[in-house]
């Protein structure tokens, strides 16, 4: 459950605190050193857009503008293989 307010009242935090614990993914991400020091890079350079973030998803999102044809039917064989995935533990 989130908690929203000043940090005087739910500490050092000043966006969204999380009572819960953290999950693999989150565990497993990329620091917030790095990401800041990315951002940084990004606005001294003037840079428009900036990706951050694994390797394969980066490619992804090449990939979407690059040649949408093959991402959308990637992306849509995916769907449909979970889907079905899905229909059968239902």
């Amino acid at each position: 459950m989130p908690l929203f307010g000043p940090a005087d009242v739910y500490g050092h935090c000043h966006a969204i605190c999380y009572l819960a614990e953290t999950d693999k993914a989150i565990e497993s991400g990329m620091s917030a050193d790095y990401v800041a020091d990315c951002i940084l890079q990004a606005v001294c350079a003037r840079d428009s857009e900036v990706l951050i973030g694994p390797l394969l998803h980066r490619v992804t999102v090449y990939l979407r503008n690059i040649l949408p044809n093959v991402f959308f039917s990637v992306m849509a064989r995916r769907a449909w293989q979970e889907s079905v995935l899905y229909s059968k533990t239902s």
